[in-house]
């Protein structure tokens, strides 16, 4: 082969290596883009008591309200990491719950009193809270097809 043939190929070689990762460089950010689209909260403003949740593309709902997120104490537990969301008419609550006291506890039935801006009663709705060592954390997850997406708080009794 002749210098300028190989030359040529080279050129070649490399202008269809610029292009193949020019193309998946496109595919990456269109990938991307769709997958943020999925999970990009719409107003849910239209929907009458929504104020406390956020509409997703794909219809599941996350309760928004920052008083239903606050840390919650019942006896010796702290409950944070609140989240509540609906995923095809089951609303789930789910969060982390830490013993804090310095002895093992039983798994413990509660309550739990969804509530609305005003103080009243959306709906109670079973939990339990899971056997813990000292110091240890432990999630707490109720569900139910209650509708209560769009509480403002809840309380533990």
């Amino acid at each position: 082969m002749k210098k300028k043939e190989k030359k040529r190929i080279l050129i070649l070689v490399v202008i269809a290596i610029i292009v193949i990762v020019a193309l998946l460089i496109v595919r990456a950010v269109l990938n991307n883009n769709e997958n943020n689209n999925t999970q990009t909260p719409s107003s849910s403003s239209s929907e009458a008591g929504s104020e406390y949740t956020a509409l997703y593309s794909d219809g599941s709902k996350l309760n928004v309200s920052s008083k239903l997120k606050e840390n919650k104490n019942y006896q010796n537990v702290t409950i944070s990491n609140i989240q509540l969301t609906t995923v095809n008419g089951l609303n789930r609550l789910l969060a982390n719950v830490t013993n804090n006291s310095n002895s093992s506890t039983d798994a413990q039935d509660v309550s739990l009193v969804f509530v609305d801006s005003q103080g009243n009663t959306i709906a109670t709705i079973p939990g339990v809270i899971p056997a813990m060592n000292a110091g240890e954390t432990a999630q707490l997850n109720a569900s139910t097809t209650k509708d209560i997406i769009n509480a403002y708080d809840f309380r533990i009794e």
